[in-house]
């Protein structure tokens, strides 16, 4: 049965009302028009949107969550890259201090040998010029030393006086536990030339290198050998 809900006419079939006309009916019964919208309970629909709005909160905590985890794990491993960085940069800084102090301290020890063993002169000059250390532990320190020559009675006690002071210094340099490749004197004397005027000169040169330092017998060796152990050497005429 149909009802016509603008005027409640009532009939079996047809799709528009025999009274009035309209197409708007009102099902009774089990029997409704076509144009009938079955709708769902007030209590089933607001069930279902809090049903769905339950899942969408579920999915946003869901992905809130994940993203918070996402971030943390990343914070996390940039923490561990930080950590591994600074302590490689903590390595290698210690490494480059440690190998500046060994440096260092090698080049403090072969200054004091040499002050020690040279001691002070007997001219009105300073008897170490200058003293340079160059390379590195690894591959052996090169030790060039600049001195005055101390005055004696003659060239020949001049030249002794300098052989003296290169071996001292060697004997001590060569015998300790400085890694050094090569030395080098440089020895100058107050020479006068032909128009009279006197100044500082070189009148030595005297080297002497690891391989053959290693070779010499150090209790049974003398300065007066010093000439027929040399690398290289040069003497003054007047020596």
């Amino acid at each position: 049965m149909r009802v016509c809900i603008d005027c409640g006419n009532e009939q079996e079939d047809g799709n528009f009302c025999k009274n009035c006309g309209a197409s708007t009916f009102e099902r009774t019964n089990a029997s409704y028009s076509e144009k009938d919208t079955p709708q769902q309970p007030a209590s089933k629909v607001s069930q279902n949107i809090d049903h769905e709005k339950a899942k969408r909160d579920e999915l946003n905590k869901a992905r809130a969550k994940k993203g918070v985890i996402g971030c943390f794990g990343l914070i996390i491993i940039l923490i561990i890259i930080g950590i591994i960085v600074g302590v490689s940069s903590e390595d290698l800084d210690d490494g480059e201090t440690d190998k500046a102090t060994t440096t260092s301290n090698f080049e403090n020890q072969i200054e004091e040998i040499v002050k020690d063993e040279l001691g002070k002169g007997n001219r009105d000059v300073d008897k170490i010029s200058k003293i340079d250390v160059l390379g590195s532990k690894t591959d052996g320190y090169i030790v060039n030393i600049h001195f005055a020559l101390d005055d004696n009675l003659s060239g020949d006690y001049i030249k002794k006086g300098a052989l003296m002071d290169v071996y001292d210094v060697l004997g001590q340099l060569y015998q300790s536990d400085i890694p050094i490749k090569s030395v080098f004197f440089l020895g100058t004397f107050s020479m006068k030339d032909k128009y009279g005027n006197v100044s500082e000169s070189m009148v030595m040169k005297y080297e002497l290198d690891r391989e053959t330092a290693n070779k010499i017998n150090w209790s049974n060796f003398s300065y007066n050998d010093l000439p027929d152990v040399a690398v290289s050497q040069y003497w003054h005429s007047s020596l």
